[in-house]
């Protein structure tokens, strides 16, 4: 039943027209899927909050204004964290190249207008989110790798 609901739901990202709604939109669906035990499911989820992340969004440069910063590194943010809390294969991998191709072609850009082809939502006023939450991942991994090595031995 969550299941579906939450596929059902997955249908309207389509038509949102704003990074917010779907920002709010896929919280519903990760609430839901919390019931749908599937690996599945769950790359589904990433998937769309990556996609999320590199498409470019009508209402995003409002959102890039002074004013609206926090809420827009708010809505990064949780981007993020939804994608990676649901990818499952190979996140030290996904994390490799999100840094590679975020984080070296912001420092590579020191003026006040760069971006990354890949990931439309990177801008001048995202970079420390993107940053802090890729490095977070980083040091999650580790830990991970770390754990799994202490305890084979």
């Amino acid at each position: 039943m969550f299941r579906i609901v939450a596929e059902e739901l997955m249908l309207y990202s389509d038509v949102c027209q704003s990074i917010i709604s779907l920002n709010e939109l896929l919280q519903i669906i990760c609430q839901l899927s919390v019931y749908v035990d599937d690996s599945e499911f769950g790359a589904k989820i990433a998937k769309l909050a990556l996609d999320s992340l590199k498409k470019e969004w009508p209402d995003f440069d409002v959102f890039s204004q002074k004013s609206a910063t926090a809420k827009t590194n708010a809505v990064i943010k949780s981007l993020l964290s939804i994608y990676f809390s649901k990818q499952t294969n190979k996140r030290l991998n996904v994390c490799e190249k999100m840094i590679q191709s975020v984080l070296e072609r912001g420092v590579e850009k020191s003026d006040d207008m760069f971006t990354v082809e890949d990931y439309k939502t990177v801008n001048k006023n995202t970079y420390p989110v993107w940053y802090a939450a890729l490095f977070h991942e980083l040091v999650s991994c580790t830990r991970e790798i770390a754990l799994t090595i202490g305890d084979s031995e």
